[in-house]
Formats: C-alpha cells, structure tokens, sequence
C-alpha cells in the first residue's frame, strides 16, 4: 500500500526498531536510532495513514528507542528506551503524563491491556506494571530468562506471557500482581528461544 520513511543519514541514523499503529488506524508511531545525528535528543515520528506522510515529530528523547505502543483506548502512548532511560508515558499529543528512569537496562517489551494498564520487559530481568496514568503498580523478577524480551496481556486482561531472549521458555504472570501462574510446556525445545510471546 505504502513505504512510510523517517529522515536518515550516515551510520545508525533512520534505523528502525519499533512501530505502532494507533487503535483508530489513523496514525502510526515509529522510533529506533533515530534523529540524534540533528537533535536534539532521540526522536519519534508520527505518520498519517490515510495522507500516507510524516506529519510530527517528537524529538528531545534520552536514547533510542526500543519500544512504542499505543493504548487501547488510543488517549496515550509508551515509549520504552534503550540504556537505563526507561519509560515514558505521553498523552494523544504528545504532552508527557508519567516517566519511570529506574530501570537498570533497556526496556525491551511495552504491552497494553484492554483498561489501558501496561506493562514493561527490561533486560535488567524485571517485569513492570503501570495504570492507566502511567503509576507504577507492581515490579517483579521475571521467574524465567535473565532477559525477558517480550509482554504479552491475554485477551481478558487477566494473564501476562513474559518471552525470553535467553531460554526456550514462557511464563505466565498474574496481570494484578505479576505473581507467577504457570508455563506452557516446552521441554521438547532443546536449543534457541521464545523470545516473542503473544
């Protein structure tokens, strides 16, 4: 239908890592190594789907960015960074509502349930779980992977699977509490990973 393309340049500049669409369809959210070659800061850009172009940018970010994601609701975004940035919570805008930098490495997962909670995979092994206006509301060690690289909310919004880059392996977390509720059996996987979960 179309190639939507973000401004690049020499080295990493214009690589893209993460892309969302809005709930309405009407807009998608991209980022990765992005505008730091021009700045200021990291950057994001935001396109029209119908007129097919870059209509915004949000620039001034800390790091890359490794994760977007839109709520269900579509009145917010989350942008997860990489280094120890952490996240950031923005309204429809692009006005920033909520920002968590306690991370201890990159976030690599954003996933929003149907009430616009979301939760956040960091590969400094930590799952977290945020409300709507971006509180943060539980924080637990993944029980799997030393990475967990992928958060995934079931369709009731009452399960989270965590994915990992490092094991061959998912578990399931309660969506409240992030206690664990189980994993699906893998015994017969002997090497790689299940590093996407959904």
């Amino acid at each position: 239908i179309a190639t939507l393309r973000v401004p690049i340049a020499p080295g990493a500049e214009g690589e893209i890592n993460t892309v969302a669409l809005a709930p309405d369809g009407k807009h998608a959210l991209a980022g990765g190594s992005t505008g730091f070659s021009f700045g200021p800061g990291f950057a994001a850009y935001l396109f029209d789907i119908e007129r097919q172009a870059m209509i915004g940018r949000l620039a001034g970010l800390p790091a890359a960015i490794m994760d977007v994601g839109y709520a269900p609701s579509g009145k917010s975004f989350a942008i997860g960074f990489a280094k120890t940035a952490g996240v950031r919570l923005y309204d429809g805008s692009g006005k920033p509502i909520a920002e968590d930098r306690d991370y201890g490495d990159r976030v690599s997962a954003i996933a929003f349930a149907g009430d616009d909670r979301f939760a956040v995979s960091s590969y400094d092994g930590q799952i977290r779980l945020y409300d709507a206006a971006g509180h943060r509301l539980a924080a637990a060690r993944a029980p799997g992977g030393k990475r967990p690289s992928s958060v995934a909310f079931s369709l009731d919004s009452k399960l989270l699977a965590v994915g990992y880059d490092d094991e061959a392996r998912v578990d399931l977390l309660a969506a409240d509490t992030l206690r664990p509720k189980g994993q699906p059996r893998s015994g017969d996987l002997q090497a790689g990973a299940l590093s996407a979960a959904a």
